[in-house]
């Protein structure tokens, strides 16, 4: 009851007048489509701030706290972000559409936020872009999304639970982040130690060149140094040779193989796969010595230390490389088994729980999508007992503060 269909130009002012009566010399703070990310808002540290005779573009368009800005530019990825306070009264990008709500009392500026967010917003805009190196949108695109609008008291109970959606990720990134830099820290700690022996000693690469077009090669596992994640190792987007349609030589991997990317050596590309198949020819699968646990070897390629001696010996100016005998005589710690044994078992446990929260926020994130797809909808509602839930909840804080 009282849900009605609207569009965004109705209910919000579209790249809203400009600033008028400022200096060229004052400072401002310019935000342009760098600083806005993949549905994760703006990174307010990677904001530029610059005299306003200098910001570029003729139209700079002021933005507000709360408003909503959309990159018109490559629309699929989804850039986006909701201004804050820090940046209230700034200037953005004109490759931004900036949408501010007409009437709080009618939809709320966290409302409009949560609408492009929903997927089927992005996909309208998907659409309708035009051109093919710079796919865009117009303004008039996203002012003629229509959408169902709630009573502003359904809108404040949406906003309310996905905001408490959105700390709880927030939360778990933030902690995502913290395990990575603990692991990222112990690795590095195993270059300390004076000594230093050749890699060779610790591992050599393995495996021949095979035929991916052969018989029984086509439908096993193909992982191009695309697909190995810089500084995890993780492996994403895995495909067969022939869904890869690779034709040309591969090498062969296993389980109990490290495959180390050859090409661009500081992108840091070094996997550790759970099965076997075929590699790109970029890459070398190198094979554990007796008593060097995978893992470790993993992650002694991933220090900091060993990609700065990598790239070091990395041919050509265009593409480096490092090919096998400079790899392998790489001077790295000389560390005694037992203390390799352990670092392995620390090791271990870091990227196990690195790993467990990227699959819980993933996790989430398509909990996120559901729900907030089942809420916009009206095909979920909160009831209005939520309400007395959250000034219940809110009262408890406020006595625990008095508490404490």
């Amino acid at each position: 009851s009282g849900w009605v269909e609207t569009t965004l130009g109705e209910v919000t002012a579209v790249n809203p007048g400009r600033l008028n009566g400022v200096s060229p010399d004052e400072v401002i703070r310019y935000v342009d489509i760098s600083s806005v990310s993949w549905d994760g808002g703006i990174d307010v540290r990677s904001v530029a701030a610059m005299p306003f005779g200098q910001a570029p573009g003729r139209a700079r368009r002021p933005i507000n706290e709360k408003d909503v800005v959309v990159s018109t530019v490559r629309p699929r990825l989804r850039a986006m972000g909701q201004v804050p306070p820090s940046l209230a009264w700034q200037v953005a990008s004109t490759g931004l559409c900036v949408l501010r709500s007409h009437d709080p009392q009618v939809i709320l500026p966290d409302y409009v936020w949560q609408v492009v967010r929903h997927q089927p917003f992005t996909d309208w805009l998907v659409e309708r872009e035009t051109g093919s190196n710079y796919p865009a949108v117009r303004s008039s695109d996203i002012e003629a999304y229509r959408f169902l609008l709630p009573p502003i008291e359904d809108q404040r109970r949406i906003v309310d639970l996905m905001s408490h959606v959105d700390s709880l990720r927030t939360a778990i990134s933030e902690e995502a982040a913290r395990v990575f830099a603990a692991l990222c820290a112990f690795r590095d700690s195993i270059w300390n130690v004076p000594q230093r022996v050749p890699l060779s000693q610790y591992c050599r690469v393995d495996g021949g060149l095979v035929d991916p077009t052969g018989e029984g090669q086509r439908d096993r596992p193909h992982v191009g140094t695309d697909r190995i994640v810089s500084g995890t190792g993780d492996l994403i987007g895995v495909q067969s040779a022939s869904e890869d349609g690779v034709t040309s030589g591969k090498f062969e991997f296993s389980e109990r193989h490290v495959v180390y990317s050859k090409i661009r050596p500081n992108l840091m590309k070094v996997a550790m796969p759970t099965f076997s198949g075929l590699c790109s020819a970029d890459a070398y699968p190198l094979l554990s010595a007796p008593g060097v646990p995978r893992r470790w070897l993993q992650q002694l390629l991933l220090t900091t230390e060993f990609t700065t001696l990598a790239v070091s010996q990395s041919g050509r100016t265009k593409m480096p490389k490092i090919n096998q005998s400079a790899l392998m005589g790489l001077m790295v710690p000389d560390i005694a088994d037992e203390a390799r044994e352990e670092q392995a078992v620390v090791l271990d446990a870091l990227d196990a729980l690195r790993v467990g929260l990227g699959e819980e926020l993933d996790a989430l994130d398509r909990q996120r999508a559901a729900m907030l797809g089942s809420l916009l909808t009206g095909h979920h509602e909160i009831p209005c007992s939520y309400d007395k839930s959250v000034s219940y909840t809110h009262l408890r804080a406020h006595e625990t503060v008095l508490d404490l």
